[in-house]
This record gives C-alpha cells, sequence and structure tokens, in this order.
C-alpha cells in the first residue's frame, strides 16, 4: 500500500526497504523523522542497491505498529519539508553550507548522504569511514 519494495528476501528482525525514487525515500524518510521515528537510512551502493531504509522488527514493536502505520501512511504523502528544499538545492552550488547544517536539524541522515553522493565515490567512501568513526567516537 505505501509502495516499499524488499531489497532482500526477510531472514530476521531487519528489513531493507526501498522506493522507486531517491527522492520519495529521503521524503518518507524525512516526514517520519519529524514525528519521532528513528528510521535507518542506508546509501546507494553502484550496481548492488539503491538508497534504502532499514526497520528493525521485534516483537515489542507491536504496542507501536499501528501508530508506525497509520504515520507512514501520511509521511508518503507529505511534501518534503522546508528546510531540506532548501538544503537540497545548496547540495550543488554550494555543499559547505550543507555541511554546516548537520547537526542543525533532525536531518542528518538525509544531508549527509547527499553531501556524499555530490563527491566522487572514492572520496565519498574516505568521508563515510570517518564519520562514522567520529560518531562513535567514545
Amino acid at each position: 500500500k505505501l509502495g516499499f519494495k524488499l531489497l532482500a528476501p526477510v531472514e530476521g528482525p531487519i528489513l531493507s526497504l526501498a522506493l522507486d525514487s531517491e527522492e520519495d525515500l529521503f521524503r518518507f524518510h524525512a516526514n517520519m523523522t519529524r514525528r519521532g521515528w528513528i528510521i535507518g537510512l542506508q546509501p546507494k551502493v553502484s550496481d548492488l542497491a539503491p538508497y534504502n531504509i532499514h526497520l528493525t522488527v521485534a516483537p515489542i514493536h507491536e504496542k507501536v505498529s499501528d501508530k508506525f502505520l497509520e504515520d507512514a501512511d501520511k509521511a508518503v504523502r507529505e511534501p518534503m519539508p522546508e528546510e531540506l528544499t532548501s538544503a537540497e538545492r545548496l547540495v550543488e552550488e554550494n555543499p559547505l553550507a550543507v555541511a554546516e547544517m548537520i547537526g542543525k536539524t533532525p536531518y542528518d541522515s538525509i544531508l549527509i548522504a547527499w553531501l556524499l553522493s555530490a563527491i566522487p565515490p572514492e572520496l565519498a567512501e574516505e568521508m563515510a569511514r570517518e564519520l562514522v568513526v567520529e560518531v562513535y567516537r567514545p
């Protein structure tokens, strides 16, 4: 009903889901984030997977599944939040301005994905490694 497709067979508690359009996926992710849901945004991997989201599903989630589906139904229909619309336009002309937004909005996953997609793949891979190190540094 929401338009998602599974990227791999379900063999455990993690679902990897994509939409036909990257823009729709980012919009969905942003609108769910705005509602307080934490959804993993996964980068595109050439010849392997498009941008996608990871959902971890456990028995305890039954308590919030109706609310999640209600919010998801709204999120796929709503426009991109304005601050992200502005940031998306800036990625090509002033990526440093977008980088400066990181940590100031709830949409860091999307901002980082856009920045990494705007630079050469080898540099993006190195930067992604450094970001992970920084995020999880004790």
